[in-house]
């Protein structure tokens, strides 16, 4: 299964982490199918409020409108985020906007510590700290598999010797950081 897939435009929020294609890296359109190819080469973004806010005020023909006017050339901040909302809905239609699925760089991003693998291998454990000391006040599993991910979720519970825990739909860093403010690990 592949690490990346192309996100709906209602995942996005201010905070998402999503990735384009690095400017200028379109390879080629085939001229009989039609479909673009472009290098592996891709940006890391976050959603900022700003962006947000001009999305969310203004319809999508008042926005192409205005990047034809002066107040819509380049170095005009709102024409930036103009722009990257362009970007972002053009690409999530051909597929070029992307987010890493969960992994372990990720979990570890937002504070768990490697704690070992469980169930022949198949799922890596970590712990959460509690307020600076090494006490296993949170736990999370995780499935190593892509697809046991996407149909099975992360496991976040606690205690040391007998795991107890919810299972929750986590596809990316995202949802597992909005999910840790929800139950109050951040």
């Amino acid at each position: 299964m592949e690490k990346y897939y192309t996100p709906d435009l209602e995942e996005f929020h201010v905070g998402f982490r999503y990735e384009i294609p690095a400017w200028g890296v379109k390879e080629y359109i085939d001229e009989v199918t039609g479909a673009i190819t472009y290098s592996s080469s891709f940006v890391k973004f976050e959603l900022r409020k700003e962006m947000l806010w001009e999305w969310q005020t203004r319809c999508r023909e008042e926005l192409i409108e205005l990047q034809k006017t002066s107040e819509g050339c380049v170095g005009n901040m709102g024409a930036d985020y103009r722009h990257m909302w362009e970007v972002i809905t053009t690409g999530i239609k051909e597929g070029t906007v992307r987010v890493k699925y969960l992994d372990r760089d990720d979990i570890e991003e937002l504070g768990w510590k490697y704690d070992g693998e469980i169930f022949n291998g198949n799922m890596l454990e970590f712990y959460h700290p509690n307020e600076g000391n090494d006490d296993y006040s949170r736990k999370l599993q995780f499935p190593k598999d892509i697809d046991r991910l996407i149909s099975e979720g992360v496991a976040i519970g606690s205690g040391y010797f007998d795991f107890c825990g919810d299972n929750y739909r986590i596809k990316n860093y995202n949802e597992l950081k909005t999910l840790m403010k929800q139950i109050g690990i951040i």
